[in-house]
């Protein structure tokens, strides 16, 4: 349980997990890019641009969730106490 005193500043930090994931998200693509001989016989391995659009769209989908997951959390904080007795 988090203390009443406390509850603004997890909100605010549920909030801002969100731009952080994406900001991961937008890191880790550019991490991941293609490089120029990609795909090219004898360049040891890398990514080309398929297996890249594969990867970025599997990364989308847990990084979203997260974000998501984490926006609604922060909501709820910042609602402050639930009135709904046993909830």
């Amino acid at each position: 349980m988090i203390p009443d005193k406390f509850l603004k500043f997890a909100a605010l930090g549920a909030l801002g997990v969100a731009p952080g994931a994406f900001a991961l998200y937008f890191a880790l693509l550019f991490v991941f890019r293609p490089t120029p001989t990609s795909g090219m016989p004898g360049n040891g391995g890398g990514f080309d641009m398929i297996g890249w659009y594969a990867v970025a769209a599997a990364m989308f989908v847990p990084i979203a969730l997260a974000a998501a997951w984490h926006v609604d959390f922060g909501r709820q904080l910042k609602a402050g106490k639930n009135s709904c007795p046993g909830v």
